[in-house]
């Protein structure tokens, strides 16, 4: 039997249709950060309300941005990252520092979460541990307050699957073979 172009290049555009899948078969996933909005209740009536992205992936923290309003206690600040390294992947540890004219003041915001952020989203409460301070070095005073209510929401991200790209590859697969017995 005579072989033709038509019978070397099935096998040709089989080899690209495998090369194609075969990333998809031995690439990690990656996961894409969720962005988390907050609300939280201070004791002393003051809130903390803002967004921050978290990659569980790589347990990393960026585009920070989460404000608290000032009280009769404690003035309000904004924190804009980045974050304080912490071992455990349930917390945010910001720290932001105010250079005014006369001595800095400096501020911390401890944030605890009852279950991991993941890449799934939805909603977290916060602990009980969670607060901010703030400390005036020149003068020895700290203002703490803590967190009495508080949640962060996150909604899902969706992920390409590998399957899918497979099943893809499996379908064109198909209508080649399928254009195969036509030809002959």
């Amino acid at each position: 039997m005579k072989k033709t172009a038509k019978t070397l290049l099935t096998p040709i555009k089989i080899f690209i249709i495998v090369a194609m899948l075969l990333p998809a078969l031995v690439t990690p996933s990656s996961a894409t950060p969720v962005t988390w909005t907050l609300f939280a209740r201070f004791d002393d009536g003051a809130v903390a309300t803002g967004t921050f992205q978290y990659d569980s992936l790589t347990n990393a923290y960026s585009s920070i941005s989460i404000q608290t309003t000032s009280s009769s206690v404690q003035d309000g600040w904004t924190y804009l990252g980045p974050a304080n390294p912490t071992i455990d992947p349930n917390q945010l540890d910001l720290s932001a520092v105010q250079p005014p004219a006369t001595a800095p003041t400096y501020y911390h915001l401890y944030l605890a979460f009852a279950n991991p952020l993941t890449t799934a989203g939805g909603s977290i409460n916060i602990t009980k541990q969670s607060y901010e301070e703030e400390t005036y070095p020149t003068n020895g005073f700290d203002a703490v307050r803590d967190v009495t209510t508080g949640s962060v929401y996150g909604a899902p991200v969706p992920e390409p699957s590998a399957l899918l790209q497979i099943g893809l590859g499996l379908a064109v697969l198909g209508v080649l073979r399928r254009k195969k017995f036509k030809c002959i």
